[in-house]
């Protein structure tokens, strides 16, 4: 398979392939710390459910956390993600200026938005990425919920909606 060359979203001489390999080990770093806190507020909501944890028995008065509660706030460290994300796309203006001398070029092409291009495609790429990825593991995370509680211990009205999912983004 071909590689596609990336070097047109970049200052040239960037080491892009370096920073590329950063983001998305940022992205990792963010997904696990989603799914890390969703775990652990996920199990110990879960464990307030038993009446007797030795032998797995349900108290049928007690019902589970609800979904939006549970992920409320768990993908603050996405907004951490977001803002490195501008840092780096100021560090690349910065670059264009100083390291590539460059600038003189790219304001004297006819294309005035070919620098602004260059300085935020990668970090708003990697931003989209990670909000797509964090989407989906909501989604997931919600098919987890469903399947592990169970219906005796299901509380009222958990429904999950577009204000429960702001309210996880919210820090």
């Amino acid at each position: 398979m071909k590689k596609r060359d990336l070097s047109k979203y970049y200052p040239p001489g960037f080491d892009y392939e370096r920073w590329n390999g950063f983001a998305v080990l940022a992205l990792v770093i963010l997904l696990l710390a989603v799914l890390i806190t969703y775990i652990g507020r996920f199990e110990q909501a879960f464990s307030m459910i038993y009446k007797d944890f030795h032998h797995q028995i349900f108290d049928p008065e007690k019902k589970m956390k609800l979904f939006s509660d549970i992920l409320a706030g768990s993908f603050s460290a996405f907004w951490i993600f977001a803002a490195c994300c501008a840092l780096w796309a100021v560090m690349m203006r910065a670059y264009f200026s100083m390291y590539s001398n460059s600038i003189y070029i790219m304001k004297r092409l006819e294309s005035r938005s070919e620098l602004v291009v260059r300085c935020i495609a990668a970090p708003a790429a990697f931003i989209i990425a990670a909000f797509v990825l964090c989407v989906i593991m909501i989604l997931l995370m919600r098919i987890h919920y469903q399947l592990a509680v169970p219906k005796i211990c299901m509380p009222a009205g958990n429904s999950f909606g577009l204000l429960d999912l702001f309210r996880a983004f919210a820090p």
